[in-house]
């Protein structure tokens, strides 16, 4: 280090502060001023300092064992208050529940208008619970139908919303319901209830968990929304989609597959930081 700083002083040379922290464990001194001013790969400027108006930092300790140990404590509990690992803790205990089923639907639109026209339900480890197509009182927009492939002719005769209701109020109260997105799944719910003269009570006291929300938490969000959609989560875990996708049963079965995947990642990490 003393050879290294005795170089760069004879030849004056110019530093960043990182340089001279991490190469030469030197910084500038109270009146240094920068000499030039650059720009990195992200348009930040800096500024580099003349070594002859830096003065030596204080020599590197090493750390004790019980220092190691302690930062490792402290590191442990700061990973543990994450969100990420908040979140795959969420999704470990939801494989461990009874009471666990997954929703998803599809629908004529996106509007405050639309309507369900297909639900899927399944238990967390993805076995199919309920697989109805539904007759809207509304046309399927041609946007929504070149996602889901279903249009009109299809559901003629298909029940209507009131029809199904019972059976769906059945299998959802009184359980943890995962959604991918589930203020949107949610809202259309509502939706369709109030179209068709239903009481939503029910569905407002439905206990729902976003595997959206849960998925950006962990994998990181890909779009300005601060989300991630189905497909990136699946992606991103190497997961396939064992159905049919765009259908609702399709994407119940691959939210299932995905709190799954979280589940092994949280045991797996678990195990990795026991063995530390």
């Amino acid at each position: 280090m003393e050879a290294k700083r005795a170089a760069a002083l004879k030849d004056n040379r110019c530093f960043s502060k990182t340089t001279l922290k991490v190469e030469y464990r030197m910084k500038p001194g109270a009146n240094a001023q920068p000499v030039k001013f650059y720009k990195n790969g992200f348009g930040l400027s800096y500024g580099v300092y003349l070594i002859s108006d830096c003065v030596p930092m204080r020599p590197l300790v090493k750390r004790s064992d019980k220092q190691k140990e302690n930062d490792k404590k402290l590191g442990e509990i700061a990973r543990k208050s994450s969100r990420r690992y908040q979140a795959l803790l969420m999704a470990h205990d939801l494989m461990m529940m009874d009471n666990v089923v997954v929703l998803d639907t599809e629908t004529t639109g996106l509007e405050s208008d639309d309507q369900i026209i297909e639900i899927g339900v399944t238990d967390i480890k993805g076995n199919v619970l309920l697989e109805q197509r539904v007759r809207p009182s509304v046309p399927v927009n041609p946007e929504a139908s070149n996602v889901h492939a279903i249009c009109d002719v299809e559901l003629e005769h298909e029940p209507c919303f009131l029809e199904i209701e019972p059976q769906l109020k059945q299998l959802l109260t009184g359980k943890t319901v995962v959604i991918f997105n589930a203020e949107f799944d949610i809202r259309l719910l509502n939706q369709t209830a109030n179209a068709f003269g239903c009481d939503n009570a029910w569905i407002a006291a439905l206990e729902t968990v976003c595997a959206m929300f849960l998925s950006a938490d962990i994998l990181g969000p890909t779009n300005r929304y601060g989300t991630i959609s189905l497909v990136d989560s699946m992606y991103s875990l190497g997961v396939r989609f064992r159905h049919q996708a765009h259908s609702a049963v399709g994407d119940a079965i691959a939210t299932a597959e995905v709190i799954h995947a979280f589940s092994a990642l949280h045991c797996h990490e678990y195990k990795q930081s026991n063995t530390i």
